[in-house]
């Protein structure tokens, strides 16, 4: 197996095989470091978008709240249903049974 290993001022090769015993380190002058790539992949700018705007509103309903706005906030039919059947257990004297669905 070949490993090739790039830093700014060496280019360094190890040779590995089966045995550690057989490490072999040869080292050579490398030129200038040549920059790569770009900066940003813009196969991902909907990645880049969606995040920007999840936290915009993350952070706009945070300042909304903190300055006291009355926020919307939908009610769970599932929550009261809940309040519903254990008042209507209390009324009638029967026990309530609550299982969490951890199987």
């Amino acid at each position: 197996m070949v490993r090739h290993f790039k830093t700014a001022s060496l280019t360094a090769f190890f040779l590995l095989s089966n045995s550690l015993t057989d490490l072999v380190l040869a080292q050579d002058k490398a030129g200038e470091a040549v920059a790569s790539g770009d900066l940003f992949r813009f196969d991902r700018i909907n990645a880049l978008i969606f995040v920007v705007l999840f936290s915009t509103t993350v952070l706009l309903y945070t300042r909304w709240a903190k300055q006291g706005k009355d926020l919307f906030l939908r009610k769970i039919p599932g929550l009261n249903a809940i309040e519903e059947a254990v008042g209507r257990a209390t009324e009638m004297g029967r026990p309530v049974f609550h299982a969490s669905c951890n199987h």
